[in-house]
């Protein structure tokens, strides 16, 4: 039997970032910390000093959780990016409280701002999790041939996976195409085609960047992957069961934000089944999927509290997007 499923997000593992890089990140703040020294002489003049300090201190903080904020992304993509963002916001806090309160008087903590975080922005999660589902529903519509959109004006795409399970082109020619293209010019173009050529029995993995042209990478069962179990895809990284492919990298061919759609792309009563996971900041509801999710956090905010005698300084921090 033929089966296509999406598998759950692998690299969706917390990033815990380990003492020695946490110290490297924060060292720029803990210099900086380490000067403010408070003494009971401070008047009106020390309290503005004092204050600036803080401001200064805060865009320094924003800096290093812009660029953990990238990492985490990175490394987990948006399914488990909030749990794994506040494990990296907590050991952050930690490092650098105890690291400055050591040699002075100023106390600082870092924490996630929730409610502001989903006021700049959410996500959502286009993804179907059964393994028995065929690819006619839902990326299919009453004539099997319309595409199903999977994400609109996305600017962060992760995960983008995904899997065929007993992948096997005994007498049938199903397929499945996801289709990328430019949101602004519709101009740039990538798609990848799961089929099978049924003079051949062969199951074909092929990727084009224009709609009528050549494909540019054409993968076959048996000889560039194996079918004798699930067949991992993931066209964000590249990867099929863990190969490196660049050409299957959608981001490589077009620039964002992206229009994902997805259609199932065969005769009738030959569809594949399966499942699939596609992670976004994007502006399309999926109504018609029943199994969306709305993700709350892709783009955090901080709440930043810098505190010493006689100084108390609060702001929330906006990701401005790190190195």
């Amino acid at each position: 039997m033929v089966s296509l499923s999406l598998p759950d997000d692998e690299r969706g593992q917390l990033l815990l970032v380990g003492a020695a890089t946490i110290a490297l990140v924060i060292v720029g703040s803990v210099i900086l910390l380490n000067g403010l020294k408070f003494t009971d002489t401070v008047g009106t003049e020390g309290n503005f000093d004092a204050t600036d300090e803080a401001q200064r201190t805060a865009e320094m903080v924003r800096g290093d959780l812009s660029k953990m904020a990238d990492r985490v992304r990175n490394d987990t993509g948006l399914v488990n990016f909030e749990t794994a963002i506040r494990q990296n916001i907590s050991i952050y806090s930690n490092r650098l409280s105890n690291m400055t309160f050591a040699d002075s008087a100023t106390y600082v903590n870092v924490s996630l701002n929730k409610k502001r975080s989903e006021m700049d922005g959410s996500g959502v999660l286009v993804k179907e999790t059964n393994p028995a589902t065929r690819f006619t529903h839902p990326f299919g519509a009453s004539d099997f041939n319309d595409p199903y959109p999977v994400a609109e004006n996305a600017s962060v795409v992760s995960p983008a996976n995904l899997t065929i399970k007993d992948f096997s082109c005994s007498g049938t020619s199903a397929g499945v195409r996801v289709t990328v293209v430019d949101h602004k010019t519709g101009t740039d173009y990538w798609s990848m085609q799961i089929t099978c050529q049924t003079t051949s029995d062969t199951e074909l993995i092929q990727v084009r960047e224009s709609p009528s042209g050549p494909p540019i990478l054409r993968l076959e069962g048996g000889s560039d992957f194996t079918t004798t179990n699930n067949v991992d895809i993931d066209i964000r990284s590249g990867t099929v069961n863990g190969n490196q492919w660049d050409e299957l990298k959608f981001e490589s061919a077009v620039d964002g934000p992206y229009d994902i759609s997805a259609k199932y792309d065969g005769p009738r009563g030959q569809a594949l089944e399966g499942s699939y996971m596609f992670g976004s900041d994007s502006e399309y509801s999926a109504v018609n999927n029943p199994d969306k999710e709305r993700i709350s956090v892709y783009r955090p905010a901080f709440t930043f509290v810098y505190e010493r005698p006689g100084i108390t300084y609060n702001t929330t921090l906006i990701e401005e997007g790190g190195a």
